[in-house]
């Protein structure tokens, strides 16, 4: 499908507009580039062949060509009005987990703040970066993407990251196109949620899945680096960190040093 004649921005639940590209750089750079088209814009961009992904602080994201999948969901502000920018990487995260134990019949676990897990590692990522349409709207981009059907990862990766594949063997291959429409729908039941729920039951239902209990963390503050375990998130997504001193903080940003 391509982008003609669709409006700059979908709205209301489940109203994601797919264009599916056979092979792309990075679905975010994708997405930034129909943003600045005044009436050709998708709501979301996917590819099962991406070249140059990457992650948060400009780290590379490996994929396997053909056997995983990336996308970029463009969500105008209007579809999280009321809720915290904070809350966003942790419902993209329950879609994901969701789409995937839907389709493939495994349960994934979430590791704050934006890391999806098969088996205690990790198989999907995502990427949150804020823009502006041309209209001048607020948007959020939501990258995604999910090692699917990699028999096996690299090297430097085999400690660290999975696939669903590797984990359901038996099952051979899942349907990309079948795990994208998942996904679609996932996504938009959660952003629902998160515009007529309580931020506190969103949080509530991402808790069910957490595994990031008991993981070292570490988060720049205005006195300093705090250096802590994690005891879970609060009720408006930020991470809770016990020190060795016995202090307890909230971070909104932290970075993880234990897989």
């Amino acid at each position: 499908m391509n982008a003609a004649g669709k409006p700059p921005l979908a709205t209301g639940p489940c109203a994601f507009r797919p264009d599916y590209l056979q092979t792309i750089d990075s679905t975010q750079d994708e997405a930034r580039r129909f943003l600045a088209l005044p009436e050709r814009c998708p709501t979301v961009v996917y590819t099962f062949n991406q070249t140059a992904g990457r992650g948060r602080r400009g780290t590379q994201w490996w994929m396997a060509p053909g056997d995983a999948l990336a996308a970029t969901f463009i969500v105008p502000s209007s579809e999280w009005a009321g809720a915290s920018t904070h809350g966003l990487p942790l419902a993209a995260g329950m879609a994901v987990a969701t789409a995937i134990e839907s389709l493939c019949g495994i349960s994934p676990t979430l590791k704050w703040p934006n890391d999806v897990l098969l088996g205690g590692l990790k198989c999907a990522g995502i990427l949150i970066e804020m823009a502006h349409h041309v209209s001048g709207e607020c948007v959020a981009l939501i990258g995604i993407g999910i090692n699917v059907n990699a028999k096996q990862m690299p090297q430097a990766l085999s400690a660290s990251a999975t696939s669903v594949r590797i984990e359901r063997p038996r099952s051979g291959r899942f349907g990309l196109h079948a795990l994208a429409r998942s996904l679609h729908n996932c996504l938009g039941a959660e952003f629902e949620l998160l515009r007529t729920e309580t931020h506190g039951e969103t949080m509530a239902r991402w808790r069910l899945r957490d595994d990031t209990a008991g993981r070292t963390y570490t988060a720049d503050s205005a006195n300093g680096t705090i250096v802590g375990v994690a005891v879970g998130i609060d009720d408006s997504g930020a991470l809770i960190l016990r020190c060795d001193d016995g202090g307890v903080h909230t971070v909104f940003a932290a970075t993880s040093s234990t897989f």
